[in-house]
């Protein structure tokens, strides 16, 4: 039997009491993770301990607790199946996972599935899953190398928005695409420039808040100073730099160089954050 459903987190102290206002959770899609144990729950007796470490009774639960950015990406169902380490996995486990895999995946709402798993035999599970899973949803397999409790723990990593490939998994099929919204249909294919000041106040926020919300959705980082597009953006016409020659009191100019979103540039960001649940205010339910 499957454990009851679980919630994995409870939100970011701060940062969690920001975004949850622009996330329209119900519109997130669910993913079921399911964990058998492994490195990544596993526990040393000090943060420098890598070797000889053994599970103590962190779990799935204790793992998601570690990555609360996961609920601006989904909604999070959690069962722990097992919690052994992998060199011990026996066939009567692999069915209860197996089991467990085609209950989630028979969930209409159910858009990808998460195996946590130790590394030894994950192999061997992937494969077995492959060849007992009735099923077109995606279904990752995932562990660490490092156990929980050292000082660097790769488990929470290894499920983060950013390294993690959730446009991958959240690639849901067969849905029709969606009528255009007021907020859509309002976006511009002119050549004209909006700053990020602008588009955060259609998101109910300020510029720094927004910045925060695209770093963490992977779509730019923090170098010298400037927020910058990741390289998989770049070069896509979604932004265009303004240089202004400002005065100073002695009299001596400087110039700053600013970024500004393209008409472009701001579609990526409203059909992207989309996807995420990420909603500006003039289609967030009331």
């Amino acid at each position: 039997m499957l454990n009851s459903p679980q919630t994995a987190y409870n939100g970011a102290a701060t940062q969690g009491r920001i975004f949850l206002i622009m996330t329209d959770s119900a519109k997130l899609p669910k993913i079921v993770i399911l964990g058998t144990g492994g490195t990544i729950v596993s526990s040393g007796d000090d943060p420098l301990m890598l070797t000889g470490y053994r599970i103590k009774g962190l779990n799935v639960e204790t793992l998601l607790c570690a990555v609360p950015e996961l609920q601006y990406f989904a909604r999070i169902e959690a069962h722990q199946i097992a919690n052994i380490d992998s060199s011990s996995m026996t066939y009567s486990i692999w069915l209860e996972l197996g089991r467990a895999i085609e209950k989630a995946a028979a969930d209409p709402d159910t858009a990808g599935i998460v195996v946590t798993h130790g590394t030894d035999t994950m192999e061997e599970t992937a494969w077995f899953t492959h060849l007992t899973a009735k099923t077109q949803k995606p279904i990752v397999f995932t562990g660490a190398m490092r156990p929980a409790t050292a000082l660097s723990a790769d488990g929470p990593l290894n499920l983060h928005p950013q390294p993690f490939d959730w446009d991958a998994l959240l690639g849901l099929l067969h849905k029709k695409p969606p009528r255009r919204s007021s907020y859509e249909a309002q976006l511009s294919d002119s050549d004209s420039l909006v700053t990020t000041t602008q588009i955060a106040k259609e998101y109910g926020c300020g510029a720094k808040v927004f910045n925060r919300l695209l770093h963490l959705h992977g779509i730019q980082y923090r170098a010298n100073g400037q927020w910058v597009l990741y390289s998989e953006h770049h070069g896509k016409g979604y932004t265009s730099s303004l240089t202004f020659r400002l005065q100073r009191s002695d009299g001596s100019e400087v110039e700053k160089l600013h970024t500004a979103w393209t008409q472009k540039g701001r579609k990526f960001l409203y059909n992207t954050l989309k996807r995420r649940g990420v909603l500006p205010l003039a289609e967030q339910g009331g």
